[in-house]
């Protein structure tokens, strides 16, 4: 827990007072002074550490300090940086924030409660403002959404030129079956009107045979 020192900064535990792993001491070896902002980031996180007479690295006190930790994923001993892009991914877990998170999404509560009306009216107003707005996916400058277009529509492109592919025509005269487009090259090239054509389906074969 931080205590308030100026508007800009505070007065942190290094190692979180109130944390999910370790409970910090409030002593002058484990209190420090953080910008404010950088303090609410970090949070009650927290991954173990280590230092001896054999080790490189120092006491994790401040950014960039580099020191032995723990990492959950592999269960080995690493040297990286204290508060830095690799301490922050891996300390997700432990901050009390991911996990009042989580708990929301598996209870199914507050903002990720989809019966309460509320919330259903609130999804319906943020689409609409996001519309009207020309925000997200509303956006037709943002280059992100200019190239989701173009895959979407190289994509439904070539859905529906798989499905009409897929679709047999019968020439009435001959009886040559194929799709609709070398159909029409079949009919032109011999002289049949291409209007003698019919779909052909389970009922169009049946009668066909019987005819």
């Amino acid at each position: 827990m931080a205590t308030r020192l100026n508007h800009l900064n505070d007065i942190d535990h290094t190692d979180p007072e109130l944390g999910v792993l370790v409970c910090g001491l409030t002593n002058s070896l484990n209190l420090v002074e953080r910008d404010m902002s950088f303090n609410r980031k970090k949070s009650n996180r927290f991954l173990p550490w280590r230092i001896t007479n054999d080790d490189l690295g120092c006491v994790p006190t401040h950014p960039g300090d580099l020191c032995l930790f723990l990492d959950p994923d592999t269960n080995e001993w690493v040297l990286e940086e204290f508060l830095g892009e690799w301490w922050f991914e891996k300390t997700k877990s432990t901050s009390s924030h991911f996990i009042a998170a989580q708990k929301t999404v598996e209870l199914g509560v507050g903002i990720h409660d989809r019966d309460s009306l509320t919330n259903q009216q609130g999804w319906i107003n943020g689409g609409h403002n996001s519309f009207y707005l020309k925000r997200g996916l509303h956006d037709i400058s943002d280059p992100r959404v200019i190239e989701g277009r173009k895959l979407g529509g190289r994509l439904t492109g070539k859905a529906n030129s798989k499905k009409l592919n897929s679709k047999k025509w019968v020439c009435l005269e001959t009886l040559y079956v194929t799709t609709a487009g070398p159909l029409s090259n079949y009919q032109n090239r011999n002289h049949i009107d291409t209007s003698k054509r019919v779909r052909l389906d389970d009922i169009t074969l049946v009668s066909l045979i019987w005819s």
